[in-house]
């Protein structure tokens, strides 16, 4: 590594800030993720009782009657955020008016 000379460090140090700025500017464009982009979160029983605000009974319930999306391994039930939130989207409910 070359010496670098005691007068040509404010023009070193303005070069550093510089290339420092430039790979921010580059790591902040890779780490940008799209709008509305969510990552895939796993939850349990409780998380999604807690979500849905009700009880982990009527959790089961809805499993036991397939309508709410659900992953078995062994004997534990796991749930996809995305999945649950789908399934439970309040569809708008068009009125049809007669004349």
């Amino acid at each position: 590594m070359e010496r670098i000379p005691f007068d040509d460090l404010p023009n070193e140090v303005a070069l550093l800030r510089q290339e420092i700025a430039e790979l921010k500017a580059i790591v902040k464009d890779k780490l940008t993720t799209p709008e509305g982009y969510e990552p895939d979160v796993t939850m349990n029983v409780k998380e999604v009782a807690r979500h849905l605000k009700c009880s982990i009974e009527n959790i089961y319930k809805k499993v036991e009657s397939g309508s709410i999306p659900h992953h078995r391994i062994g004997r534990n039930i796991f749930f996809k955020k995305k999945e649950v939130d789908e399934a439970t989207r309040v569809k708008a409910h068009k009125r049809k008016f007669f004349k």
